[in-house]
């Protein structure tokens, strides 16, 4: 019976359409810290939440890209570790960031 009840306020279902543009383009190591800094949330969840579930490889696309054309697969791994769930996106990021400025600087 309870199913049958109606709510105060309707529920309403919304659909999401997935636009994707060039942001801008990074050859190296530091070009890719620089524009970690100039990403967007959107942009920043779209490259390492949602990649996860586009690719179907279990990974996101910063981890591919370290891993796949720098050579980087120490580093990859570990900005694959980087819990999705415990973190904000700036938390994220931070911690991104900080994998990437200790290569670097290595």
């Amino acid at each position: 019976r309870e199913a049958e009840l109606s709510a105060f306020e309707p529920f309403h279902f919304c659909e999401a359409v997935e636009v994707t543009v060039p942001f801008v383009t990074a050859r190296t190591l530091a070009d890719f810290r620089e524009a970690l800094q100039r990403l967007s949330h959107e942009s920043f969840y779209y490259h390492f939440i949602s990649s996860r579930l586009r690719l179907q490889l279990k990974t996101n696309d910063f981890s591919n890209w370290l891993g796949s054309t720098q050579g980087l697969h120490e580093v990859a791994r570990k900005v694959n570790r980087i819990d999705v769930y415990t973190n904000t996106l700036d938390t994220a990021r931070e911690e991104l960031v900080a994998l990437i400025d200790r290569e670097i600087h290595q």
